[in-house]
């Protein structure tokens, strides 16, 4: 069998008697029942390549020329001199792959450029469909579609301070949309519209995409480890629309101990978060310094929750009550700090700051989020984003 430039193998043409159409439903040369691929089985291609799969053939037809201009793989296969007998199948030569069909459907899918899981914005699949399509783009050699490919994964996780806010902006909008027009429906998860976290992990591992693991780690953080994806869905009725799971699974032993340790460290960082923002010299202020770090006091204590989500009972410092809406409402969310600093930065000006307090305070948040997110590969020990363990 050829051998690619990495050492893996390339498919080699089956050989058998040529079959009409009409002898195919009797005489099937493969005598196990087939399945065309529902998209690429194309009636133009020239070629058909099979892959087994559950005791059954699945075939996709596609086109040499296609196949041979992107990869150098399958141009020298195709140069090989053709046998005096090859098999057909629809009346073109059969391919059998050594490849599993999950893998090639979606690696085919990529070079043809069909909308799929893997080039739709925010899918939660994407990761999936990605694993398998790059492990076969690199074992032909198709580069420029690893490097295409490779940048609609990172598109979809944020890189920076402002990429997460403009994604958090994004969720808040669907959040507003389905709560007062109920468009995505009862049963549908908020989730199902942006990419699954612990695929993302895997995938970034085996295929070496170390940019999209901060955010993807930092994502986990808020879900119960016993909300698993899957599981989920084999009942709609386990669903709503604020349903928090992941591909628990698929995470490596490694990972999944990171994510404890990071859990942990986080409890820590989180509780000395905002003193450091909510702390102004006496010379910024225009207002009367008094008020302002009495306020500011107030905000740096962590509110209870006796009196409700958001509540904090019997200020000793104001002498009332008071609505923390700068605080995640969410437990699930007090772990993340970059959501409690955008929360104090969304309702900043409701407080009872004067002007220059006020702005002093937004560029603590601004800088700190530049620092928390410098510090996410640290919290959670990712290294270089590549290892070995599966």
């Amino acid at each position: 069998m050829p051998q690619s430039t990495d050492g893996s193998s390339v498919p080699s043409a089956r050989h058998n008697t040529p079959l009409n159409e009409k002898e195919e439903d009797i005489n099937n040369p493969f005598r196990v029942p087939t399945q065309r691929h529902p998209t690429l089985y194309i009636p133009s291609g020239d070629i058909i390549l099979s892959s087994e799969r559950e005791d059954m053939i699945n075939l996709v037809r596609v086109h040499r020329a296609t196949l041979s201009y992107h990869s150098p793989a399958f141009q020298d296969l195709f140069a090989l001199p053709p046998t005096s007998v090859n098999e057909t199948y629809d009346g073109v030569p059969v391919v059998e792959m050594q490849d599993s069909f999950e893998e090639l459907a979606a690696f085919l899918e990529v070079l043809y450029g069909h909308q799929t899981a893997h080039t739709k914005r925010y899918h939660p699949d994407a990761a999936l469909a990605a694993t398998g399509a790059l492990k076969l783009i690199a074992k032909y050699e198709v580069d420029h579609l690893r490097d295409r490919l490779i940048r609609h994964i990172e598109a979809d996780w944020p890189k920076s301070p402002t990429e997460w806010i403009i994604m958090y902006r994004i969720r808040q909008t669907y959040t507003d949309v389905n709560q007062f027009h109920g468009e995505l429906g009862k049963n549908v998860p908020l989730e199902n519209s942006f990419p699954e976290p612990a695929s993302a992990i895997r995938l970034a591992r085996e295929c070496g995409i170390p940019s999209i693991l901060p955010a993807a780690f930092l994502e986990l953080v808020g879900i119960d480890r016993g909300k698993d994806w899957d599981d989920l869905r084999e009942d709609d009725d386990n669903l709503s629309f604020d349903t928090r799971s992941a591909r628990w699974s698929l995470l490596s032993i490694l990972d999944s101990q990171r994510l404890e340790v990071g859990k942990k460290k986080l409890v820590e960082y989180c509780a000395d978060l905002r003193g450091p923002v909510l702390t102004v010299p006496a010379d910024i202020c225009r207002g009367d310094f008094l008020d302002c770090q009495a306020e500011l006091t107030f905000r740096k204590r962590q509110p209870g929750h006796s009196g409700g989500a958001g509540k904090e009972q019997n200020s000793f410092l104001l002498g009332r009550t008071a609505v923390r809406e700068e605080w995640p409402q969410q437990p699930s969310e007090r772990l993340n700090p970059m959501i409690i600093l955008q929360a104090m930065d969304d309702t900043l000006r409701d407080w009872d700051l004067c002007t220059e307090c006020c702005k002093r305070v937004r560029q603590n948040i601004a800088h700190k989020m530049q620092e928390c997110w410098a510090e996410l590969p640290d919290l959670f020990n990712l290294g270089d984003g590549i290892c070995s363990e599966f």
